[in-house]
């Protein structure tokens, strides 16, 4: 294992050029495989912010971390675990992908969409929680928007507002509005949150006790 190395995330391509590993080195035990062509040092501990930094290596500039990837960025790190699929948006007109590992979207990315996070460029904490919104299963959804905004990631007055002036397209501006208006910064487990959205879809609103 060079020193060289050690605690890194690189890639392949570039470590067989300089010399630093031969093929049947870069095979054995001592790292760990993130992606098609890039590798970590096995020593670090599998976590969707070690992905974060091999898919970084791939990416195109113009591209954003998004969705749940987006959101563990911005501090919600509860959303996205190693085992969950690092998420990307992509300009519309930018070919990238498919790739094992990655979930890309090629979706319209105005700049006024994307900042910088944790020094990786993501989409606003705004945009990510409409993408959240319109793309995952309502009572997800509502998980996620519930941290996020606990996060004060985005505030509900904005998301609220948001939503009203519409966002994509027909069905997913219905989809982001039913998930947006069940949200509440204050629930404190998934379960809580998935338990209110049962109830209200049943007739049977929650009503704070304290």
């Amino acid at each position: 294992r060079p020193a060289a190395l050690r605690g890194r995330v690189f890639r392949a391509s570039d470590v067989l050029d300089s010399g630093l590993l031969t093929r049947d080195a870069l095979r054995s035990s001592a790292w760990r495989r993130l992606y098609r062509g890039v590798y970590a040092d096995a020593e670090l501990p599998d976590s969707h912010g070690l992905r974060i930094a091999g898919a970084e290596l791939l990416i195109p500039r113009s591209a954003a971390f998004s969705g749940r990837t987006a959101a563990h960025l911005h501090g919600a790190t509860q959303l996205a675990g190693a085992g969950t699929p690092v998420e990307i948006s992509v300009p519309t007109g930018v070919r990238f992908g498919p790739l094992t590992g990655l979930r890309v979207r090629q979706v319209d990315l105005p700049e006024l969409d994307v900042c910088t996070a944790q020094r990786h460029r993501c989409t606003t904490g705004l945009r990510t929680a409409l993408d959240i919104a319109r793309c995952e299963p309502l009572a997800e959804a509502v998980v996620a928007l519930d941290v996020l905004l606990a996060r004060v990631v985005v505030g509900k007055g904005e998301l609220t507002e948001a939503a009203v002036a519409g966002h994509g397209s027909r069905r997913g501006r219905e989809r982001i509005r039913r998930a947006v208006a069940l949200s509440d910064g204050r629930a404190e487990s998934p379960p809580e949150s998935r338990l209110r959205v049962v109830l209200a879809l049943a007739g049977l609103p929650a009503v704070p006790q304290h």
